[in-house]
């Protein structure tokens, strides 16, 4: 099966049209498509107005209350099952 765009979005045979959307993923991810298909849209749009790519991000940080195992549960509603 060929290509239809190259690695920019760019259409073969066609001159000043790109095409940016989930279609033009090699691989289909297994979840929902609208977080890759965002990154993919500013990827490119970052190759059209020729922004440098930010680095790799190595390490991400999370935020996480000191009392979660707890918290999480204690507005919980007591429910009477009999």
């Amino acid at each position: 099966m060929g290509q239809v765009v190259d690695e920019q979005g760019r259409v073969y045979g066609t001159e000043g049209l790109r095409v940016v959307d989930a279609s033009i993923m090699p691989s289909m991810t297994s979840g929902n498509l609208n977080a890759p298909t965002i990154m993919l849209a500013e990827k490119i749009a970052d190759v059209m107005i020729g922004a440098e790519p930010l680095p790799p991000q190595t390490e991400v940080g999370h935020w996480q209350p000191e009392n979660w195992q707890t918290r999480q549960r204690e507005n919980d509603p007591v429910r009477n099952l009999s």
